[in-house]
């Protein structure tokens, strides 16, 4: 895989998260964004961690998977759906993971969804209205803080420095674009009581007179969720094999625990989990590599 196509399956798969997220109002994603992301460029990977620390590097991206995913069903409306849909997502992703690199397959995804939401906001712009897009104090999305966190893991994919810092750049203008949309066309008090105000301010678009864009929202992030889901699968799966375990155990036991967790409706009972993702993908990864410096410097 490509420095390319890890960039386009990254953004591909923050786009989901951003837009369940955008109900916090563009100030807020701004805020989040140029608070969090920069966490993302600090020195310091998981490699060389102790096999307890990767273990619970892994039980981390499990709590993150089951606090993030559950927001697919919610472009579906159906009984269950913030079950079944994002079971079956990572079940896909470890299928799909299973047979061929799914990183190649969000790859090829990735074009067609980017496409979807430029679509999308494209209709969507044309009905912001400049007077709602005051910089309201809205309380942040409980899965906000979370979603500027998860790009960390991409050094497990050891992304090339320059190329991070401008994939990371797009995360916080589409962050911010997506905030201006909802927000300029639902206001702020419409978005704040809304689950998934993304997908409202959508279902009132239309192509002329002819038909509502629900299908094409839907679709375009259910691909979205997909690349999310197989991101933070592959991320399970590279801790537990960095662990010691092997490659298929590693992606059962992630997919299964996700779903598991999912099913159990482990998100009601998360908060704390974006506390653990800044100490475990943040801070005990730069405090190995200062270790790991000083004794490097000690040795030469």
């Amino acid at each position: 895989m490509n420095s390319r196509q890890k960039n386009a399956w990254l953004l591909t798969a923050m786009m989901a998260p951003l837009a369940h997220a955008a109900g916090a109002g563009w100030l807020s994603m701004t805020l989040a964004a140029g608070a969090l992301l920069p966490f993302s460029l600090l020195p310091g990977g998981f490699e060389g961690l102790s096999k307890p620390v990767l273990w619970l590097e892994w039980g981390s991206v499990v709590l993150a998977a089951a606090l993030l995913m559950p927001a697919s069903g919610a472009y579906w409306p159906a009984r269950a759906s913030e079950i079944a849909i994002p079971v079956t997502l990572l079940v896909l992703a470890g299928l799909t993971e299973n047979v061929r690199r799914g990183s190649n397959v969000a790859g090829v995804l990735c074009w067609m969804t980017m496409g979807l939401f430029l679509f999308i906001s494209y209709m969507g712009i044309q009905g912001v209205h400049l007077e709602w897009l005051k910089p309201e104090p809205i309380p942040w999305n409980q899965t906000l803080m979370l979603t500027m966190l998860v790009p960390r893991l991409a050094l497990l994919w050891e992304m090339p420095r320059k190329k991070s810092e401008a994939t990371y750049l797009w995360i916080g203008v589409i962050g911010l674009f997506l905030g201006i949309l909802v927000q300029g066309n639902l206001s702020v008090q419409v978005a704040q009581a809304e689950e998934a105000p993304f997908y409202l301010m959508a279902r009132s678009l239309r192509m002329g007179s002819l038909s509502r864009l629900e299908p094409v929202v839907s679709l375009a992030l259910t691909f979205s969720w997909f690349c999310l889901s197989l991101y933070l699968v592959m991320a399970g799966k590279s801790f537990l094999r960095m662990a010691g375990e092997g490659s298929k155990p590693a992606l059962w036991g992630t997919v299964g625990a996700m779903c598991g967790a999912i099913a159990f409706n482990m998100q009601d009972r998360l908060r704390i989990v974006q506390i653990a993702a800044v100490i475990l993908w943040i801070v005990m990864p730069c405090l190995h590599f200062q270790k790991r410096s000083k004794k490097d410097e000690k040795s030469g």
